[in-house]
């Protein structure tokens, strides 16, 4: 993207692995000053890595928690 730094290296690694995921970290430098932007900039980015995991078959699972309500 024309709105990431290339002076910068873009780093990306695991940084940690839970019981139920393993969480990515991400860095990387911006060509914009504004909070606003550096957001859109960001959504991009997670939107594009999990377009990513999808296009290789791969699946990012979300919580989910089931209630059961019985009669009485």
């Amino acid at each position: 993207s024309e709105n990431i730094n290339t002076d910068f290296d873009v780093h990306v690694y695991f940084s940690n692995i839970n019981q139920f995921s393993l969480d990515l970290a991400v860095k990387a430098y911006t060509n914009v000053s504004s909070y606003g932007d550096f957001m859109k900039i960001k959504q991009d980015i997670l939107v594009n890595i999990y377009d990513l995991i999808l296009k290789e078959g791969a699946d990012v699972p979300f919580p989910t928690n089931t209630v059961v309500l019985e009669k009485e």
